[in-house]
């Protein structure tokens, strides 16, 4: 059972926070504060591939921006970054 290895995938959103200052705005003492309705908008997302054992994690892979997970991308993580983890 200690040499089993398994593993999830995910995604991960990352934003670009707003600075207090861009996020400030003018207003006069007697109309009301503007409401914000969305604060900034996404970066980028990147897939995470993880993969844990009995001993902890042997492996975090951040997949490249732009390429697609297809079985050959896949395989190539599994033996040339996997397999000399484990």
């Amino acid at each position: 059972m200690e040499r089993i290895v398994t593993g999830d995938e995910i995604w991960i959103h990352h934003y670009e926070p707003e600075s207090k200052c861009q996020s400030m705005d003018w207003k006069r003492p007697h109309l009301p504060a503007k409401k914000k309705f969305k604060t900034c908008p996404p970066a980028g997302r990147l897939m995470l591939s993880v993969f844990w054992d009995s001993q902890g994690l042997p492996l975090e892979h951040y997949q490249e921006r732009g390429y697609t997970v297809n079985s050959a991308r896949y395989g190539d993580m599994l033996c040339d970054k996997l397999k000399p983890a484990v």
